[in-house]
């Protein structure tokens, strides 16, 4: 930390400490602002200051080379912006798997919203990725919107009515070009691993609504895809990289400690690495795309993590572990206690398969 942002905080943790001290507990109670005959619009300044210092705390709080910007954000948001992948996801998703939806259907759709508050303040609200979608004779049929979290958000729901809410409003003004209104339609891609989010998924299940008044109630429910926690069968309907997209995370899931491997075909390398370093933290996956000059040599999880600095000890790992379930199955353990033993189905069929080659002298020796 260099000279100018300790002074910075230093400055910032003392007004904070007076504020606390001497300014909360004897400006702002009205009683006492006139024994202390301060001005109100003082007040309302230190508060300005108050926040700028809290901003202050805050950035030297934050480590060296960290962004206040959330790059995870924009990561994803790219990978998921390509026509390719946003149609591969509705069609694996919504229709298992069937091309229904081509990529060159669909159109970039405005993701900014601005609204005005009663207090007459302006906000802004911004989706993450919209996409128009047309048949073969241009007829608007659907608005599709992608919505990415890596922990769960219990408002979601609030937080997507006012989303397909903005859509449905921009098709009220003259900026519409097609004449009749559409769908909006918006999923929520969850990246989470540690927890499923199958709770708070419509507005009955966060509001307290009257007993009165439920059965008049709108009920609003969202559209979320537990990326971590879709089946083999639901993985292979997809056909992008949000296929190895997904096989990781679930991979990560059910195995922490292990890399995951895969001979899919990567189309784009640079994006899916950058998303996948953002949720799991692992550089591994992001060094090549910043040192590797021909690009080419990434061309699955597999050649990535075999250039991996970190490949001989994961490999290492790999071998431990089948040798402990050969270990096993000569002491004839049954399939099932293996399993047990948190060993994935494709370990031990391989560990059977060494134990049925032949030894080479070599080995015996």
């Amino acid at each position: 930390m260099n000279l100018w942002l300790k002074i910075r905080f230093s400055l910032a943790k003392s007004i904070y400490v007076f504020y606390t001290v001497f300014v909360k507990q004897f400006c702002f109670i009205p009683c006492r602002l006139s024994l202390f005959n301060i001005h109100v619009s003082w007040i309302d300044s230190f508060r300005s200051f108050r926040s700028y210092f809290i901003f202050l705390f805050k950035i030297t709080k934050l480590k060296k080379g960290a962004s206040i910007i959330g790059t995870k954000d924009i990561a994803t948001k790219e990978l998921l912006n390509i026509n390719r992948i946003f149609a591969d996801i509705l069609n694996g998703y919504v229709y298992k798997g069937q091309q229904v939806i081509k990529p060159e259907a669909l159109e970039d759709f405005r993701t900014h919203e601005s609204y005005q508050s009663d207090a007459g303040v302006l906000h802004n609200q911004n989706r993450d990725v919209a996409k128009l979608y047309k048949d073969e004779m241009s007829i608007q049929l659907a608005i599709a919107g992608l919505e990415h979290q890596t922990s769960i958000d219990r408002l979601m729901p609030i937080r997507i009515i006012g989303y397909d809410g903005a859509s449905y409003r921009q098709q009220l003004t003259g900026e519409w070009k097609d004449g009749h209104p559409i769908p909006v339609i918006t999923f929520i891609l969850y990246f989470g691993i540690e927890k499923k989010w199958d709770m708070d998924l419509s507005l009955q299940d966060i509001l307290p609504i009257p007993k009165a008044f439920r059965k008049h109630f709108q009920n609003y429910g969202i559209n979320v895809i537990n990326v971590a926690w879709l089946t083999d069968e639901q993985i292979d309907c997809f056909q992008s990289d949000f296929k190895i997209l997904a096989k990781v995370l679930k991979h990560l899931r059910l195995h922490p400690e292990e890399k995951y491997q895969d001979e899919q075909e990567i189309e784009y390398a640079k994006q899916l690495l950058q998303v996948l370093t953002e949720i799991t933290g692992d550089k591994d996956y992001i060094q090549y795309t910043d040192t590797t000059s021909d690009r080419k040599e990434i061309h699955n999880m597999a050649s990535l993590f075999k250039n991996s600095e970190r490949y001989g000890r994961e490999q290492g790992k790999a071998d431990e572990r089948l040798r402990l379930i050969q270990e096993l199955l000569r002491k004839e353990m049954s399939d099932d206690f293996i399993l047990s033993l948190n060993y994935t189905p494709e370990e031990l069929e391989k560990a059977k398969t060494l134990l049925q080659q032949p030894v080479s002298d070599s080995e015996t020796a």
